[in-house]
Formats: structure tokens, C-alpha cells, sequence
């Protein structure tokens, strides 16, 4: 059931019925030193039940504290930046030319085949 509290913290939102996005979502939520929330959209607290179920279903989503929301590439380079203090891979994204293009298309590629994806995660990080 849905948390009736409100946030104060950030959240990552990912595809609970997908093994591949719980899987990088549990392994990230272990490094994120509690500076960020996970949830499955499936499970999200109520106070973004407004948001169209289509937009969680597309992307993982970054939500700021102040609700603005970044999707795809960018929200996972955005995570890594607000729970770890890494900000390499968000400078990246906002300064080289070209990083946006290529992180989102990558991001999309693996996100249309996320069966595939697993099955090659699963081979590299057996037992991680």
C-alpha cells in the first residue's frame, strides 16, 4: 500500500514488474547511503498518483525533493550524482557534446529490449 507521508527526500521511480530495472534499482538503492527512495511505479506513495502510469511504464524517473522529474539516461546520471556525490557522469551528459544523444539512445535501446538486457547483466554480475 502506498505511503500517505510525504517525501522529503528524493526518489528513483523503476518498473517493479521488470527483472532487469529491480535488479540495477536493488543493487543502486545499496550504494545510494539512504540519500535517495526507491520505489516501483506499481508502488509509488500517493502523492504522485497524478502522474500518468504511461510515463513510469516508458522510464525510470528521478524526482527532486521539489518534484521536478528527469527520465531515462539522464535520471540514472542524476542518481548517481544526488546519492553518491559522483557528479562525473551528469557532467558528462550536460557538457559533452554529443553524450546526451548517445546516453539516451543507448538508454532506449536497452529499455526496448530489457529481456536481453538481463539475460547479459545476469552473465557479467553472477555473483554480485
Amino acid at each position: 500500500m502506498p505511503s500517505e507521508e510525504p517525501l522529503n527526500m528524493p526518489i528513483f521511480v523503476y518498473d517493479g514488474s521488470c527483472p532487469f530495472c529491480c535488479f540495477w534499482a536493488e543493487r543502486w538503492q545499496r550504494r545510494m547511503r539512504d540519500n535517495v527512495a526507491f520505489f516501483p511505479y506499481q508502488k509509488l506513495p500517493s502523492e504522485f498518483q497524478k502522474i500518468p502510469q504511461e510515463t513510469f511504464a516508458q522510464s525510470v524517473i528521478f524526482i527532486f525533493s521539489n518534484k521536478k522529474m528527469v527520465t531515462g539516461a539522464h535520471a540514472v546520471f542524476t542518481l548517481f550524482q544526488e546519492g553518491t556525490g559522483k557528479r562525473r557522469w551528469l557532467f558528462l551528459y550536460h557538457n559533452l557534446p554529443g553524450f546526451t544523444l548517445v546516453s539516451e539512445g543507448l538508454y532506449r535501446l536497452v529499455s526496448s529490449c530489457r529481456v536481453c538486457a538481463f539475460r547479459i547483466t545476469k552473465f557479467f554480475f553472477r555473483g554480485s
